[in-house]
């Protein structure tokens, strides 16, 4: 049996395609895509899916080739992406990651206030922050979410 992938649902510019393209270990440039990718390890699903209800359904029967979803949140762009209890659909383990930039302003305030929006998307394994300008940081947290997931 292949090993199952980890599973990349966000809004548009969240670092979904940035993260992938790090678990992919790929140093290809990142190119935006408005279709499903699926790589070695991860499924990186577009943004329009998340938009448009009535595509959420493909998200969801994803879940069936992958170990693990991460629910990407970006800290620069709160407008609500998730449907409230999205997550209870999901019978594998779902990660919230807040994604932020060096640029970005993040203090225990923003951070309490970013939790309590991820909480009305559903239950989450656990929640992290991720700030994706530092590489050290995405492996050392990507390798806990990894180890969680199986």
């Amino acid at each position: 049996m292949k090993d199952k992938k980890i599973l990349l649902i966000g809004p548009r510019n969240s670092g979904k395609t940035t993260l992938a393209h790090f678990l992919e270990e790929l140093d290809k440039p990142i190119r935006k895509q408005a279709h499903i990718v699926y790589g070695k390890k991860t499924i990186d699903t577009p943004s329009t899916y998340l938009e448009s209800p009535w595509m959420r359904q493909h998200i969801i029967s994803l879940q069936q080739n992958a170990s693990l979803a991460l629910f990407l949140y970006p800290l620069n762009n709160q407008r609500k992406s998730y449907p409230p209890g999205f997550t209870q659909v999901f019978r594998i383990p779902v990660y919230g990651v807040v994604t932020y930039t060096h640029k970005d302003y993040l203090n225990l305030e923003v951070k309490e206030e970013v939790v309590k929006k991820l909480k009305e998307v559903g239950q989450f394994k656990e929640i992290i922050f991720i700030n994706v300008d530092n590489q050290d940081e995405m492996a050392r947290k990507l390798k806990i979410i990894k180890k969680g997931g199986k």
